[in-house]
């Protein structure tokens, strides 16, 4: 628990040095807010292998979403509400949890003591994600190796250090902002375009590599499809809700030619809906029997 909190310690006080490097001043997050993209600034290059804590990290990032949270509620130019949702640490965490979110998406992060991975997943999943984790893919994945001085983090294949973290916790929050604004796809590749990270050898077996290859697209066909099926879902009771509700209004206007045609389309939607919710049940067989 005490190495913890030195670490998380440590996060801050670096947190607080990197904030005032022109980079990431007040000025520059600013006008970022004002015209969000990922293709920002090339990250640093590191000359050795940083050590840092699960906890460490997922801490530095979310000390930089509450900050673009609050600079983004009072941009005059987004209409996107943005919440944040620190990770909930306690001494003996194996996997934790955070979140931002709009009101039609979430960007989860879960952090595990040597991986820490993203994912955007429709808003109504955000709160109890934990329990269907396993029906949604990464869009970014930082893992965590471990040597005689702690554990270093690598992603692209390069090895990446703290001052790292604040350009990721950009990126990820442009993700969210951008699908949630209909410019990106949730499973859009993260690049992170690293400069001078330290490169390790390719992996020698080029099998076990091809399966993760197989393994990634099996993941995000299933994500892709599973997220589909849930927003028709969603979109065909949005259309059931205002139809009843014109329905009412049609009622009391005693329109007797046009209350046939309401309950004909109300009726209609709800038997699709049916065939959606079981097709819907055919596709986790589907997924399951793999």
């Amino acid at each position: 628990m005490s190495d913890e909190k030195s670490a998380l310690g440590d996060a801050s006080k670096k947190i607080l040095d990197s904030m005032k490097k022109k980079t990431f001043s007040g000025e520059e997050t600013i006008a970022w807010i004002k015209n969000i993209k990922e293709n920002i600034a090339t990250a640093p290059v590191i000359q050795q292998k940083q050590h840092l804590t699960m906890l460490s990290c997922m801490d530095t990032l979310f000390d930089h979403f509450q900050r673009y949270a609050y600079e983004l509620a009072h941009a005059e130019t987004f209409s996107i509400d943005v919440r944040c949702e620190r990770p909930n640490f306690s001494s003996h965490v194996q996997r934790c949890y955070g979140y931002i979110s709009s009101s039609d998406f979430g960007l989860v992060l879960e952090g595990e003591p040597e991986r820490i991975r993203a994912f955007i997943v429709p808003a109504a999943f955000v709160a109890g994600f934990e329990g269907r984790r396993n029906d949604f893919m990464s869009f970014m994945e930082l893992l965590g190796r471990a040597d005689s001085g702690g554990i270093f983090w690598e992603i692209e294949g390069g090895t990446i250090g703290f001052d790292h973290l604040p350009i990721i916790a950009k990126k990820l929050f442009a993700r969210l902002v951008r699908v949630s604004r209909g410019e990106a796809s949730e499973l859009e590749p993260f690049m992170l375009n690293l400069a001078g990270a330290l490169k390790p050898a390719p992996p020698a077996d080029v099998a076990e590599s091809m399966t993760t290859v197989v393994n990634r697209v099996f993941d995000r066909n299933k994500n892709s499809i599973s997220t589909s099926c849930f927003l028709l879902v969603r979109e065909i009771d949005a259309e059931i809700e205002a139809l009843t509700k014109i329905g009412v209004k049609v009622l009391q206007s005693q329109n007797l030619e046009l209350m046939p045609r309401v309950m004909k389309r109300t009726e209609s939607l709800r038997q699709f809906r049916q065939m959606a919710q079981m097709l819907v049940g055919e596709l986790g067989d589907l997924f399951a029997d793999e």
